[in-house]
């Protein structure tokens, strides 16, 4: 009963090497990888998040009293036409300066806090398997991967504390994006502060979060569940050393952007246009009275206007910014999981 070979496979990672009271470079590279990896894939798809705004913003949408004509409701390559031939290329890119200020900060917040409680998880799931002598292989794979359950409670929990701490950022990058809005950083800055006080930098927080909560929890959940799939199907016995390849990651970043994004657009637009609805003139008292605005003057379908170019979005940054992440986390000497299992174990 003394040989307990499974326990002895488990090895804890390098981090234990730092000396304590030390932030050494790994450390560090870890934990700026998050901010780099999402602020790289947020910028390059900004295009597709000003035209989804627009999408949902334009052609009348706004007005309670007339329902939107089916001829006039806009494509994704109308709205990216329009909004070429009146402002140009940098038309695309309005609101990449808070986009930037507020992506940044927000993917080393929320990346940070998402790999901290993975590790505190996963090291559970551990301490709960070496206690154990009669695990089989299977097991003890498991024990370094989350389930889907845990994948979207630590994902959702970390963006709706993200959410709330930028949200101020949020509205300003939403009213800029808008193209009637024709106004810089600092004048839509302090026209809401003039106009709104504290609480309209905080318009559509509930929509936000009803909206990230769920997309953050979904987007890791599913990523995680179809890399976990593919390296099942495709790389036996390599499981753990494919689960952060590229050929993994992109596609599973990929399948997680469309299925979250889709799944959660109602509410994308619902806060959209609450972000947009400024005190001077509003024209919903809430996400209740929104929704049954919205769907009894311009149709249920609208619920999915600007959807394609969200897809596209989500799944292009979704898919680079997890690759992204795990090769930097490597280039860090971070692995994925906090410990790694001898694939001799049997």
């Amino acid at each position: 009963m003394q040989q307990t070979e499974p326990a002895e496979t488990i090895i804890p990672s390098s981090k234990s090497t730092t000396k304590k009271g030390m932030i050494s470079m790994e450390s560090a590279l870890k934990f700026l990888s998050g901010g780099v990896a999402g602020t790289f894939s947020t910028i390059l798809t900004q295009p597709m998040d000003v035209i989804k705004t627009n999408m949902i913003l334009k052609a009348g949408a706004f007005k309670s009293s007339s329902p939107i004509m089916i001829e006039q409701r806009p494509t994704m390559m109308s709205t990216a036409k329009m909004i070429y031939k009146e402002q140009g290329i940098r038309g695309l890119y309005r609101g990449s300066i808070p986009t930037f200020l507020r992506v940044a900060p927000g993917a080393l917040l929320y990346y940070n806090m998402l790999s901290y409680l993975k590790e505190m998880t996963i090291s559970a799931k551990q301490i709960t398997s070496m206690i154990h002598t009669s695990v089989d292989r299977e097991k003890m794979l498991n024990s370094t991967r989350l389930s889907a359950f845990e994948s979207f409670c630590i994902a959702a929990f970390s963006r709706g504390l993200t959410g709330v701490i930028l949200c101020p950022i949020t509205v300003v990058k939403t009213r800029l994006e808008y193209t009637a809005n024709s106004s810089g950083v600092w004048d839509t800055f302090t026209s809401i502060a003039k106009n709104e006080g504290i609480a309209g930098f905080f318009s559509g927080l509930i929509a936000t979060l009803v909206r990230d909560i769920p997309n953050a929890g979904l987007n890791y959940l599913f990523y995680n569940q179809t890399r976990y799939a593919l390296t099942n199907t495709f790389f036996k016995g390599k499981e753990q050393e494919m689960e952060t390849s590229p050929m993994i990651t992109m596609p599973s970043g990929a399948v997680g952007g469309v299925l979250s994004s889709l799944i959660t657009h109602p509410f994308d637009m619902i806060r959209t246009r609450l972000q947009i609805d400024s005190s001077s003139k509003k024209v919903y008292r809430g996400i209740t009275d929104a929704f049954r605005t919205i769907i009894r003057d311009e149709g249920f379908r609208t619920l999915f206007r600007g959807v394609t170019p969200r897809i596209m979005k989500r799944a292009f940054a979704s898919a680079i910014s997890w690759t992204l992440l795990e090769i930097l986390y490597r280039a860090a000497g971070a692995p994925s999981v906090p410990f790694n299992v001898s694939s001799s174990s049997s």
